[in-house]
């Protein structure tokens, strides 16, 4: 299974996204093979102007939400879990590739919440994070290295490389 997980600026709300409405006929052709996911921080970052978002909260209804490790004063009750050491140890990592090495409290929301999505992808396994997010996608090649898991990478990335792999596993079961 290739499990894609959408960062809150890919919700395609309006089908403007050539490459994820792509992605998107490849998840409902072959659900076997291909699936959407979404982090517990993505409606987090909806919800906080739901009046502006409806249609992206609409939208990302349709995706199974995996719930991350609960980061206090970011994520949802009901929405999260209760991390381990390893799971601090990882966010840790994370938010230093990403945006340097200091003190949590001295993070920006926005970078805990790339950090919390990032997180949340590798802790189940993501293959895929698409996101337009220069930050994320200038330490794609860090994260995959220091993980050995989840490409951060833009629609267009993803949809090629989902594409090959589709490929692979289609000829394998024919």
């Amino acid at each position: 299974m290739i499990a894609i997980y959408k960062d809150t600026n890919t919700i395609n709300a309006n089908l403007n996204d050539p490459a994820i409405n792509e992605l998107e006929i490849l998840v409902e052709k072959y659900p076997k093979y291909l699936m959407f996911e979404k982090t517990d921080t993505l409606d987090t970052e909806l919800l906080e102007n739901s009046h502006h978002n409806a249609r992206r909260l609409k939208k990302s209804d349709q995706y199974i939400e995996s719930f991350g490790v609960a980061v206090l004063g970011h994520s949802r009750l009901g929405h999260s879990i209760i991390g381990s050491d390893a799971d601090d140890k990882r966010f840790s990592e994370v938010l230093e590739i990403l945006f340097g090495k200091k003190l949590r409290s001295n993070y920006a929301i926005q970078e805990i919440r790339d950090a919390m999505h990032v997180m949340t992808t590798i802790r189940y396994g993501g293959n895929y994070l698409i996101t337009y997010d220069k930050k994320l996608l200038e330490k794609s090649q860090q994260i995959f290295s220091r993980f050995n898991s989840t490409l951060i990478c833009n629609p267009n990335e993803c949809l090629e490389k989902v594409k090959k792999r589709l490929y692979i596993l289609l000829k394998r079961t024919s």
